[in-house]
């Protein structure tokens, strides 16, 4: 049991790198930027 929870702990190492790399890559590229908008309209809540 310990080899299975070693063998899924190593795996789950790369995946949420991958998985954070592919997040900061879309939130890179999205346009715009929320907080310069907040702070030159006002109007935004």
């Amino acid at each position: 049991m310990s080899k299975y929870l070693l063998r899924r702990a190593l795996i789950s190492i790369p995946v949420l790198i991958g998985i954070s790399a592919v997040l900061f890559t879309i939130l890179a590229l999205a346009p715009g930027d929320p907080f310069e908008e907040l702070a030159t309209n006002p109007n935004v809540p």
